[in-house]
């Protein structure tokens, strides 16, 4: 015991060492790193996998929900709206920027119309044209602002 205590502890232990002992051991210790980053990788890929696939069947589950109740609430108030017309509700035209068309307001409007969920109603209150930052399109701004903010 004392021997291989000895031949640890003394530095020398590598000049007994051949190079195909030394190849074996760095291609031994390369494998292992390697079959471990493998496992480490594939571990995380199937936890991945997994968490996506219930996120997913929750979401299906809230979607199926919404869809009963929307068609719970249409058979409710369908009789209702039949029954009484109500008044129907304006809302405020947009503040327009001259120069800007009436077919342009159109395609924003609709646009902001087809963003909402059906329950929320949104509005357009005004719409004034951008002007370029630093000489640069708007497009390369929001490029810049949206790679360079933080989480």
């Amino acid at each position: 015991m004392s021997i291989s205590y000895e031949f640890m502890r003394n530095i020398d232990w590598f000049k007994y060492m051949t190079p195909g002992d030394v190849g074996t051991k760095i291609i031994v210790g390369f494998t292992v790193v390697f079959i471990g980053l493998v496992l480490l990788v594939l571990f995380f890929s199937i936890m991945g996998l997994i968490f996506k696939a219930v996120s997913n069947a929750s979401a299906k589950k809230e979607n199926n929900k919404k869809a009963k109740s929307l068609k719970g609430s249409d058979k409710k108030t369908l009789p209702a709206a039949t029954k009484k017309p109500e008044a129907t509700v304006s809302s405020p035209v947009p503040a327009v920027e001259d120069g800007i068309s009436d077919e342009v307001v159109a395609v924003i409007a609709a646009a902001v119309a087809a963003m909402s969920d059906g329950e929320t109603r949104y509005s357009v209150r005004s719409i004034k044209k951008s002007h370029n930052a630093g000489g640069r399109p708007v497009w390369a701004m929001a490029g810049i602002r949206d790679n360079t903010s933080p989480f």
